[in-house]
């Protein structure tokens, strides 16, 4: 072999030489990358019965998980985690764990989001909805998007979905049945419904009286603070089973129990379009199938009502009609907060 091949030779196997030990190195010094961890997203269900929202919550998870691809991961929390155990969170508490950071997700009153955001209360008009049908094609279409996005463009908030969260509201009492509107006038009625809600009472002669949470009506009327409570049938069932406090109950059905599910902006804008899109899909899917259970529970617990020996007051239809009637100033007095025009559209779809 001539020298220059030697050289070459030896040039050759020196390079090859050298790849190979900092190639090594490099295998040596580099470490696996390290899986992500998903992005926890804790839901406080911030009202009873917790339980009600079972099959919601696990539909969520599994839509969260899949459809982000494992980069996101749901904590449900309920009342007793945050310190209120056997009750709800109070609206104003609840807001503030979204604020901190504690929470991301909640679950919270129309009456609650309507103190922050005025034309969400749009929902709780009464008698505005026919049946739980045509108000599932409203809350899920264009118009309750609409309405939705009023939380997102008039607080720190955005509204993903609207649930039944109690179907139909009722008045609860101990001392008098509610057959007619007139049964109202002069009545302390307890409420959680916000500003409509009032309005409504103080429309048919009643005295409305603010409580905390739906929940609190035991308390209120237990003590003799208000002569009924307007509540419903899902909100009763975890107190049927030692309930004393109640001996009427008078399915008005003047207006929806509604609940939506809500997110802190400052988290969701931290989120990819994708995690947003999965976000806002889990939520719609959970919704559904919390307004089937709703529905389903009242439906249980007005039987378990009766057999525990309370009166169910089931309004003649005349009675509902005139007591609909009655109420139709209501929707003059929030005319201008809502929108004529999406209360008439509201209206319209459900013909």
């Amino acid at each position: 072999m001539s020298i220059s091949k030697i050289s070459m030779y030896i040039l050759v196997t020196a390079v090859l030489g050298l790849a190979v030990f900092f190639g090594t190195r490099m295998l040596m010094t580099t470490k696996a990358p390290v899986a992500r961890k998903p992005i926890e997203v804790r839901w406080l269900i911030a009202h009873q019965p917790a339980d009600l929202f079972v099959r919601g919550t696990k539909i969520f998870a599994d839509v969260l998980e899949k459809e982000s691809n494992g980069s996101m991961a749901l904590k449900v929390l309920v009342p007793e985690d945050v310190g209120f155990p056997g009750g709800d969170v109070p609206t104003n508490q609840l807001f503030k764990f979204l604020e901190e950071g504690t929470v991301q997700l909640a679950t919270v009153y129309a009456g609650g989001i309507e103190s922050r955001n005025a034309p969400y209360g749009i929902i709780n008009l009464p008698f505005l909805f026919r049946n739980y049908k045509s108000a599932e094609g409203v809350l899920e279409g264009s118009l309750g998007k609409q309405i939705r996005d009023t939380v997102e463009k008039n607080t720190s908030l955005r509204s993903l979905a609207i649930t039944y969260s109690g179907g139909y509201r009722l008045i609860a009492s101990n001392k008098k049945s509610i057959k007619t509107a007139d049964d109202f006038k002069g009545l302390r009625i307890g409420t959680a419904g916000g500003p409509v809600a009032e309005a409504l009472f103080r429309e048919l002669g009643a005295i409305p009286v603010p409580i905390p949470t739906v929940a609190s009506g035991k308390k209120y009327l237990t003590t003799g603070d208000v002569d009924a409570v307007e509540t419903a049938y899902t909100r009763l069932s975890f107190r049927l089973a030692s309930s004393t406090y109640i001996r009427y109950i008078s399915e008005t059905n003047h207006s929806l129990f509604t609940t939506a599910t809500i997110v802190t902006k400052a988290f969701y804008d931290s989120l990819s379009p994708m995690q947003q899109e999965t976000l806002g899909k889990a939520a719609q899917l959970a919704a559904k199938v919390e307004r089937e259970d709703s529905v389903a529970l009242a439906g249980k617990t007005k039987l378990d009502a009766q057999k525990q020996g309370i009166r169910i007051v089931e309004l003649s239809p005349s009675a509902s009609a005139d007591l609909k009637t009655r109420l139709l100033p209501v929707y003059k007095t929030f005319e201008a907060t809502f929108g004529a025009d999406l209360i008439q559209k509201i209206v319209d779809q459900q013909k």
